[in-house]
């Protein structure tokens, strides 16, 4: 059962990351499609490679988070309840 629901979740993270990847391109079109501009076309570029950065490494960010609680003497202050 636990498999199972390990896969589930593994296809709603890649339904999520393709999503994400859709709607920043489509972002990226609009933009240029409204200002018809470089720049303003290169910024929603780079918010759109952001955003799908932070989307892929959720799980790295969150272990940095805590490796940084836990190294300033914060670790009583962790619950991790996925365990």
């Amino acid at each position: 059962m636990q498999e199972l629901l390990e896969g589930l979740m593994d296809d709603a993270s890649t339904v999520l990351i393709a999503a994400c990847a859709t709607l920043a391109i489509w972002f990226v079109l609009w933009t240029w499609v409204r200002t018809r501009s470089v720049v303003p076309t290169v910024g929603a570029l780079l918010l759109g490679a952001v955003v799908l950065w932070g989307v892929n490494n959720v799980g790295g960010i969150r272990n940095k988070v805590e490796e940084d609680i836990e190294e300033h003497g914060g670790s009583e202050v962790v619950n991790d309840s996925r365990d």
